[in-house]
């Protein structure tokens, strides 16, 4: 293990308990409930429930009853690590993936719980059966692979008949796109949009199944990549970086390949598209290299013990074609990231608009929202107005304030030289003044 993964260990423990000003959905507890871990019980417990759209008789899993002395509200999954926009990181041992929103393995349909028994229209049933039940066959049979030919129908329906055999990106985009088909509110869409960004989000910061890397160090490397990002941050660009030599500072490659990938994902984190978009690319780059002589390749030494340079080469370039195909997923899970984001801001914009959050603290708690997602698209004006305006209708609640002002705070430091922040002046006026006027007619929350 490198002297600088040892260091981390050592401070792990302080990393991920490191307190955020971070607001809370309205309704929701200030003290997160406590979740059994995983590792605790024998099975994850379900429920059986019938698909409202065909009819599939599906498990539904019951998190709630994996919760320690629960204080109330939604279900929420766990945030050992979270960012700025409220996306959980869960620890070692949790559910990881979006358990409150729901989809047959059968048809495609997908839904938060809520409103998963929501009762079909005959077209919409058509819809489904015409267009999502087609995509979720290719999907499913994509997942599956090899192992798919050697499954009946029936049986690859019993493989997805649980919530975590599939992924979330899949799960969220049916959710987000059944939001829109069925004309939901303009809340829920944006709710659903910006799940949708977090599932890819989650996607960008796992640890690649690549063979090569799966041994070098990888418990050390994914609680890296759970921890406080900020905190991250320095260790990661320190295990893939250079010297001022130029010669690698991690003389591992595999391990070096690694940090690499999760600084992509580190950046995502804290929104930093540009620098996300650029590790990528350089990633791409080295993913692409190919040697005259394979012995030349830093990967060599480390792809196995190969009797024959002949296979070990062969192998080697089997490697190299993971790698490209992986950084490759990864660069198009970023941008579909973003533009979830944007959709997301939209639909958050017409919804204020709409006057969808008619109390202070759902009015104030989306703008905060909204203002972040518009940091993370780089429309630092926007969001700088946005942030000051939640800063100064805060009032009692200082843990939004205290969001609010530290959202500002990356606003200036991510523009620095290049932005005028004071060209924001004005822009979305009409809103930020209804978000005022919501505040002032509040007597609980009483503003000048």
């Amino acid at each position: 293990m490198s002297r600088f993964l040892a260091l981390f260990l050592s401070l792990s423990v302080s990393l991920g308990a490191m307190d955020k000003p971070y607001p809370v959905f309205p309704g929701d507890s200030l003290t997160p409930s406590l979740q059994l871990s995983l590792e605790e019980i024998v099975s994850l417990p379900v429920r059986s429930d019938i698909c409202p759209v065909c009819g599939f008789h599906l498990e539904i899993p019951e998190v709630d009853k994996l919760v320690v002395q629960p204080i109330g509200g939604r279900w929420q999954m766990d945030a050992s690590g979270q960012d700025s926009d409220l996306c959980p990181h869960p620890g070692p041992g949790k559910v990881a993936f979006q358990a409150d929103i729901i989809i047959c393995p059968d048809c495609g349909y997908a839904a938060t719980l809520a409103s998963f028994p929501q009762p079909p229209s005959a077209e919409f049933r058509t819809w489904v059966f015409t267009t999502l039940r087609p995509a979720l066959r290719q999907a499913e049979a994509n997942l599956l692979g090899w192992r798919g030919r050697e499954l009946s129908g029936p049986d690859q329906l019993e493989f997805f008949n649980r919530q975590d055999a599939i992924p979330d990106r899949l799960r969220t985009e049916n959710a987000r796109v059944i939001a829109e088909v069925r004309r939901a509110s303009l809340g829920e869409q944006a709710f659903l949009t910006w799940r949708a960004a977090w599932a890819a989000r989650h996607a960008l910061n796992r640890l690649p199944e690549i063979p090569l890397l799966t041994g070098w160090n990888r418990g050390a490397l994914k609680n890296l990549a759970l921890s406080d990002a900020q905190a991250a941050l320095p260790i990661l660009q320190r295990l893939s970086g250079r010297t001022r030599a130029g010669r690698p500072a991690n003389s591992n490659p595999a391990e070096r390949l690694a940090a690499s990938i999760l600084l992509a994902g580190v950046y995502d984190r804290l929104g930093e598209r540009e620098a996300a978009r650029q590790e990528l690319t350089r990633l791409a780059g080295e993913s692409h290299q190919r040697y005259a002589d394979s012995r030349q390749d830093p990967f060599w030494p480390v792809v196995g013990g190969r009797p024959r340079a002949a296979e070990k080469a062969t192998a080697l370039d089997q490697v190299r074609r993971e790698l490209e195909q992986e950084i490759a997923n990864r660069q198009t899970i970023l941008e579909d990231e973003y533009a979830y984001l944007g959709k997301a801001a939209e639909l958050l914009k017409d919804a204020l608009e709409e006057a969808a959050y008619p109390t202070p603290g759902e009015a104030l708690f989306h703008a905060y929202l909204l203002a972040d997602f518009l940091r993370r698209l780089d429309q630092l004006p926007a969001a700088s107005e946005w942030f000051k305006a939640v800063l100064s209708l805060s009032g009692a609640n200082a843990n939004l304030g205290e969001a609010a002002r530290a959202g500002l705070e990356q606003v200036t430091r991510q523009a620095g030289e290049r932005v005028n922040l004071l060209a924001g002046i004005g822009v979305d006026g009409e809103l930020i003044e209804k978000l005022r006027e919501i505040c002032k007619n509040n007597p609980l929350n009483p503003t000048p």
